[in-house]
């Protein structure tokens, strides 16, 4: 769930303020002190600690809010796959755009979520370096970017993104150097659960058909933790004190020696009361989500009951 990721703060050295309000070291027994004197070698500063705490409490989330919300609702983990083809033609055109592939929730769902799992580009000239963005299509937010610098000559170039976005709809662009890209027809296509639609983009998109030697591994993915990315505010206090609980497992097992980490018992008294509140916390939030049963992420028929009975 990187959508929750820097949701809650860490105060200290400049940093901003959170959208949530809450700081992990306003937390009874964690000072930003504390946590700078917990780097080791390989997280070198407490930026590490943080990112590693905040990976593995994220992490922890969307396993207790998957298990508590399965037991009452079965989801439609995939709801379309495809990899959409590029330009194996030799006709080539100087775009003097971005070339653009834009998906669109058609059933629109706090479950689903867009799978970008590899972009692939054929570029035909030498040092024509490789530029990835994507996009929220409607807001024009910059989700995630990637560059591949390559001299290779009429070559495919594969970026490996593997991210879930939670966003309605994305746009999935590339740039290169040259503006020359291989181009060909592509039908855009149209399922019961996605638009998908071929072209170009300056500022916006436009519809041409054309894929540009674009290509993506797409997925439209369904997932019952994506709720979390729809209602950040109602999972954040579970989040703070799973951030908590984490950082106390931090100071247990700090290869550092000093008055935070020798203090066992006290991280184990901490972590121990910040996992009961982080339980509360997360059956207090599921409690105030409602979510629809015939959403289309989930199986709505109801259970077919057998019962037998002997006289």
């Amino acid at each position: 769930m990187n959508c929750l990721i820097d949701y809650i703060g860490l105060t200290g050295c400049g940093a901003s303020s959170p959208a949530s309000g809450l700081f992990i070291n306003s937390l009874p027994g964690i000072s930003f002190k504390s946590i700078e004197q917990l780097a080791d070698a390989e997280q070198q500063t407490y930026v590490g600690v943080w990112n590693d705490v905040q990976l593995r409490a994220t992490k922890k989330l969307e396993l207790m809010l998957n298990m508590e919300l399965s037991k009452n609702h079965k989801v439609k983990t995939a709801q379309y796959s495809v990899n959409t083809p590029k330009s194996t033609t030799a006709t080539i055109v100087n775009l003097g755009s971005n070339a653009a592939i834009k998906f669109s929730q058609k059933c629109v769902s706090p479950l689903q979520g867009h799978y970008i799992q590899t972009v692939t580009i054929r570029k035909q000239d030498i040092g024509d370096d490789a530029y990835l963005a994507i996009y929220d299509a409607d807001t024009n937010e910059l989700l995630y970017s990637d560059t591949i610098f390559t001299d290779a000559v009429n070559a495919d170039i594969t970026f490996q993104v593997h991210k879930t976005f939670t966003n309605e709809n994305i746009l999935v662009t590339m740039s290169v150097n040259g503006g020359i890209f291989y181009t060909e027809d592509a039908d855009n296509i149209y399922r019961d659960c996605v638009y998908i639609e071929y072209g170009n983009t300056a500022n916006t998109f436009t519809n041409t058909g054309l894929n540009y030697g674009l290509s993506v591994v797409y997925g439209l993915r369904c997932s019952l933790t994506n709720l979390a990315c729809y209602a950040k505010d109602l999972f954040a206090l579970p989040l703070w004190y799973m951030l908590g609980s984490e950082m106390m497992m931090e100071r247990m097992t700090s290869e550092r020696i000093n008055k935070w980490t020798v203090d066992r018992k006290q991280a184990e008294e901490l972590k121990a009361f910040y996992d009961a509140e982080a339980e509360k916390a997360l059956k207090a939030a599921i409690a105030g989500t409602a979510i629809n049963d015939c959403d289309c992420c989930l199986e709505c028929d109801p259970p077919i009951a057998v019962r037998e009975a002997r006289l």
